[in-house]
């Protein structure tokens, strides 16, 4: 007599309960994309543009690209399998094979597309969530299922919230793409919460000494980057290159500029202790300005200050600079 692997009822039964117990606490958060309202669950309906739909999937759209050629769609949205709590939420961009073209050439272009962008969706994600790092995090996809293929996918991780991450970060992933497919977007959907961005946080730690100097700050980058020192990125609100001056336009230029407006302008001696002995919030500062090549500035930038001293005639420079504008 031959024995068989099938697996029985009560098997079954205690395996279809363990995975709605392990899909609860996520299908609770993609709820948090809706105003955390159980009524509202139809509006993560899974989907494909196909017009397939995925009962076993929540999805959360924010927008779908076409390419110009319109051969191809590109979703932007977070989703979770509630067959396969393991994997937990993930978002990205996920491609569409429309239905009269191959599949497999134009998976061909996904990954071309893919490639050319990795580096920019890598350093403007690392520059958005502060002490985050996606140079990893961008995963390839295993399979092509009715003509979809995610060109990457991140995972939502267990400590990250789902309106302060993966909502924003999917957005930014739809803006680098809609920036290189030279289209314009549609207004974002309102979202019940979004991350500040590293600006605004860099504007709090300006506000948390002794009186607000984060008015202070502003001006200081207004009036620098009137004259041209700073020059704002043009598909960034609150992200500037340091171009620098005539003959001060090296990185040790810009480590000597931060640091003299910070420990003479916004924390001035007066007010410096052993407690904000770190003066600058460099990590802040790293995501908000580039160098001149639209690159970020690496770690030995907060230190490059100290090769000449803060009295030396290159700091001098940047000290008269800034007393003269303001």
């Amino acid at each position: 007599m031959q024995h068989t692997n099938t697996p029985n009822t009560d098997e079954l039964d205690i395996n279809r309960v363990l995975i709605a117990n392990a899909s609860m606490p996520y299908e609770k958060k993609m709820l948090q994309l809706v105003g955390g309202d159980e009524a509202r669950r139809s509006e993560l309906a899974g989907k494909l543009l196909s017009g397939i739909e995925k009962p076993n999937l929540m999805m959360y759209h924010v927008d779908v690209l076409h390419s110009h050629d319109g051969h191809r769609a590109y979703e932007f949205l977070i989703e979770f399998c509630t067959n396969d709590p393991s994997v937990g939420i993930y978002y990205g961009c996920r491609g569409f094979t429309k239905k009269q073209y191959s599949h497999p050439k134009e998976i061909q272009q996904f990954i071309k597309e893919f490639e050319a962008l990795k580096d920019e969706l890598i350093q403007k994600l690392n520059r958005r969530f502060l002490g985050k790092d996606f140079t990893y995090r961008l995963l390839p996809t295993d399979n092509t299922d009715s003509k979809t293929y995610w060109l990457f996918w991140i995972q939502l991780q267990p400590d990250e919230d789902i309106c302060e991450v993966a909502l924003p970060a999917t957005i930014l992933i739809r803006d680098i793409f809609a920036k290189y497919f030279g289209m314009e977007v549609a207004t974002t959907p309102p979202a019940e919460q979004s991350a500040a961005s590293p600006y605004d946080v860099l504007l709090r730690e300006c506000a948390t000494y002794a009186y607000n100097h984060a008015p202070l700050f502003e001006s200081i980058i207004s009036h620098l980057e009137t004259d041209g020192v700073f020059v704002r990125e043009a598909d960034e609100e609150h992200v500037w290159r340091f171009m620098g001056a005539p003959k001060h336009s090296t990185n040790a230029d810009f480590s000597r500029l931060i640091h003299l407006i910070f420990s003479e302008f916004i924390h001035p001696p007066k007010f410096q202790t052993e407690d904000n002995a770190k003066l600058v919030p460099w990590r802040l500062v790293r995501s908000v300005f580039l160098d001149k090549h639209g690159n970020a500035f690496k770690e030995s930038v907060r230190t490059q200050w100290q090769y000449e001293g803060i009295t030396d005639a290159k700091t001098d420079f940047w000290r008269n600079k800034i007393a003269s504008l303001l």
